[in-house]
């Protein structure tokens, strides 16, 4: 014959089978079981870590590599710059003209026909000096100028020998002085702010000295390293 339970046993047989809670089990597993036991379950989720604030944080493992040789960036880059080179070189060489013409000795006049010709002494040292160029040729500076050692007049140059001239010649001192006087006289006049300091119009030359002096050299030269 069947044995049947109570209504009210029927009711608690379920709450009969709940789990008891983490911290009674806990309680009774030995304390080497325990440690075993957390150590299995770290294992099991490497990517959890606890804080003390009990709440998880996750991780991920990265690998670092090197970015790939191409990209569109530095093809864009390379591409910028190659074409500011380009444009650059067009516009210099447009102005650039580079003509080579082989002459035949007979086709040149007889007086630059030096092939075979004895050279003096006077005549090799008067070719010898500073090369200058055509003024109307191109020149593309490569170095900063520097400025050539000073030279003085001989007393056989020509300058200092027309300086000698000019000096023993009074008149032409007066000369030289009164055309120096309407040279400023004329551009004071024309000039409207000048002009309108001194008093506007009915201008006239006042007292005026002037000395006439003569340099003891040329003007200084300077040297710059280029293509031409």
């Amino acid at each position: 014959m069947p044995h049947h339970l109570p209504r009210s046993l029927l009711l608690r047989q379920p709450n009969a089978l709940r789990p008891l809670p983490r911290h009674i089990l806990q309680s009774r597993i030995p304390p080497h079981h325990r440690h075993f036991t957390s150590l299995v379950r770290r294992l099991r989720s490497p990517q959890l870590f606890g804080r003390r604030s009990a709440e998880p944080l996750r991780y991920q493992s990265v690998r670092f590599r090197k970015p790939p040789y191409f990209t569109w960036r530095r093809a864009f880059t390379t591409a910028l710059y190659a074409a500011v080179v380009y444009a650059y070189a067009r516009f210099l060489f447009r102005f650039l003209d580079i003509e080579v013409e082989i002459l035949d000795e007979d086709e040149l006049p007889e007086d630059q026909q030096r092939e075979g010709r004895e050279v003096t002494d006077d005549e090799g040292e008067g070719e010898e000096g500073p090369f200058y160029a055509d003024e109307e040729s191109t020149f593309i500076p490569l170095t900063w100028a520097t400025k050539l050692p000073r030279s003085f007049y001989k007393g056989s140059d020509p300058e200092w020998q027309e300086f000698v001239k000019v000096a023993k010649h009074k008149q032409r001192h007066r000369k030289i002085q009164d055309e120096l006087v309407q040279v400023v006289y004329t551009g004071a006049t024309q000039h409207p702010t000048i002009s309108r300091q001194l008093g506007g119009k009915d201008l006239k030359v006042g007292k005026y000295w002037l000395d006439i002096s003569f340099p003891d050299g040329p003007p200084p030269e300077y040297e710059r390293s280029g293509l031409e």
